[in-house]
């Protein structure tokens, strides 16, 4: 018996193929006119939320590839990331 969905493992990631940043894909976008690099899935998430993260808020990678892109492997957390870390190794013992 699963107690999480793990369908979206069936597709591959949609990697971002541009510049990156400590290996998570990362882009220069203009914001109050100002330029600011990114990356790519904070970015991406705050498209999807329709608000500015945090710097308390993290995006975890379902599929554990830091350069994704694909919105459906992400989820935003507001936890330390070492508390995450835990209980997804303990998610995937069970």
């Amino acid at each position: 018996m699963k107690l999480y969905d793990d369908s979206w493992k069936e597709k591959p990631c949609k990697e971002w193929q541009g510049p990156k940043m400590a290996g998570y894909g990362a882009k220069w976008f203009k914001i109050d006119g100002k330029f600011i690099k990114k990356k790519i899935h904070r970015h991406t998430i705050e498209q999807f939320l329709g608000r500015k993260l945090s710097p308390h808020e993290f995006v975890c990678h379902k599929c554990d590839n830091p350069a994704c892109k694909e919105l459906a492997d992400m989820f935003n957390i507001s936890i330390s990331h070492t508390r995450s870390i835990i209980l997804k190794v303990k998610w995937k013992h069970i």
